[in-house]
């Protein structure tokens, strides 16, 4: 029997995948310093950044896709300004330690999704 040239070997019966998304040192710093910070740095000014910058994101929304773009873009800015903390934490963490964030998904008193973060 032959293989594809693009086959993967599989080593065990079952094998868990990761979802998510990684995002190396270069993005972390990219980001950083589109908010404005390089020196000044610490969790509550880019928490208050993430915030303004979701704040920004719903009213653009809103005169971009009409009404539904509205309620849309404020429900999504609602749901960022409750992730800022978790954003802004990973992102100082990541940027001070010359690391990476592995974001994904989670759930927040079992009802609402969430972001979750690990520094990596």
């Amino acid at each position: 029997m032959e293989l594809p040239a693009s086959y993967v070997a599989i080593e065990e019966e079952m094998m868990y995948l990761e979802g998510g998304y990684y995002m190396n040192n270069s993005q972390v710093r990219s980001i950083i310093h589109a908010f404005g910070f390089s020196g000044a740095l610490n969790v509550a000014t880019v928490v208050g950044a993430v915030k303004l910058n979701s704040v920004w994101m719903g009213a653009l929304f809103g005169t971009q896709f009409g009404p539904i773009g509205t309620m849309s873009g404020t429900a999504l800015g609602m749901w960022m300004v409750s992730q800022a903390a978790v954003v802004g934490s990973n992102l100082v963490t990541a940027y001070s330690r010359g690391k990476g964030v592995k974001w994904g998904l989670g759930w927040s008193w079992a009802v609402v999704p969430g972001l979750t973060g690990t520094v990596k």
